[in-house]
C-alpha cells in the first residue's frame, strides 16, 4: 500500500502477510482531509472448521498523519524517520503483528526496487524470498 500525494512523495510500504485461511479481497476503503489519510483493507474469511462453518468480514486500517510523519496500525504509531517499509503478519486469531525495517525507500522506486529491498533486508525470511 502506498499514499501518493500530488508532489509524489510515498508515505510508506506496507507487505501484508494475511494468515493461512481462505480469504477473498473485497476491496478498500480510502479517505483523507489533506493532514490525515486512512487506508482500510478488507477481506471475507472463510473458516475451515467442519461443525461451524463460518464467513466473517476482517480488515486492516492503517491510519498516515502527514503532520506527526507516522503511520497507525492497530492502536500503535510508527515514526517513519525510522523507516517507511513496514511488514504487517496476522496470526491466525487474525492480530496484527507489526515489524517497521529501518529503510527509507522514495516515490520514484520501481516495483522490483521495493520487493528487493524487502528480499534484502530479511534473507532469511522464505516467504519474503519468495516474493516474485
Amino acid at each position: 500500500m502506498t499514499w501518493d500525494r500530488e508532489e509524489k512523495a510515498s508515505a510508506y510500504y506496507a507487505l501484508v502477510i494475511l494468515p493461512r485461511a481462505a480469504v477473498k479481497n473485497i476491496g478498500f476503503v480510502s479517505g483523507d482531509d489533506g493532514f490525515t489519510h486512512t487506508n482500510i483493507e478488507k477481506w471475507l474469511w472463510y473458516n475451515d472448521r467442519p461443525y461451524e462453518p463460518m464467513t466473517e468480514q476482517k480488515q486492516l486500517q492503517i491510519d498516515y498523519d502527514a503532520m506527526w510523519q507516522t503511520i497507525t496500525v492497530d492502536s500503535r504509531a510508527y515514526n517513519l524517520s525510522k523507516g517507511n517499509l513496514f511488514v504487517i503478519r496476522f496470526d491466525e486469531g487474525w492480530k496484527p503483528a507489526v515489524t517497521q525495517l529501518g529503510v527509507t525507500i522514495n516515490w520514484d522506486a520501481a516495483h522490483e526496487d521495493i520487493i528487493n529491498a524487502f528480499k534484502s533486508v530479511l534473507p532469511e525470511d522464505k516467504l519474503i524470498q519468495g516474493l516474485p
